[in-house]
């Protein structure tokens, strides 16, 4: 079933935000004010742009911004935890290669590593684990508790007001990898 919502989860990740099929439907006349489409009521498909502006990189929704990653991402973000701390401690093997939770963390002393919270993604940055996606969504800390891991992940999150979640779905795509 994970694999599954996964599936589905990175299928409209595509449509939305690659492919940009809402706007895409609105230029091509598939699509009338206050109707809705398969996959989004209506509400939200009022948000979308209704045509496309030029960039540096090609088409995209009028009203959007090419901008750097660094704009957009945090990477490594800074959390604070002291040494010898008692934390959830994540290591590769607990990075799912399809699926978003992290499985069979444990509890340990901070040493050094990444540290992460709530709401940022977990990428290997080392191969082969990168190109095989191990990638996780991190959601099963306490409020405010912090976690560590493995040297060998990137800690990501979107800044706001772009979702957390987002941050996972661009990263489990193989042009995000590649």
């Amino acid at each position: 079933m994970n694999q599954t919502l996964e599936q589905i989860a990175q299928a409209l990740f595509k449509f939305w935000f690659v492919d940009f099929d809402p706007v895409r439907a609105k230029v091509g006349g598939r699509w009338e004010k206050g109707e809705s489409m398969p996959g989004m009521p209506a509400d939200m498909w009022d948000l979308w742009p209704s045509e496309f502006e030029e960039s540096e990189i090609g088409e995209i929704p009028k009203g959007w911004r090419v901008r750097p990653v660094s704009s957009a991402v945090e990477v490594n973000p800074e959390r604070r935890l002291g040494r010898g701390q008692e934390a959830p401690y994540v290591e590769m093997g607990n990075l799912p290669t399809s699926g978003a939770r992290v499985t069979g963390w444990v509890r340990r002393p901070f040493g050094s590593g990444s540290r992460f919270q709530n709401g940022d993604v977990l990428v290997a940055r080392i191969t082969p684990c990168l190109e095989n996606g191990k990638t996780a969504y991190v959601d099963f800390l306490e409020d405010t508790e912090t976690g560590w891991g493995s040297t060998e992940f990137l800690v990501l999150r979107f800044k706001p007001p772009l979702p957390t979640q987002s941050m996972y779905l661009l990263a489990r795509t193989a042009g995000f990898r590649a």
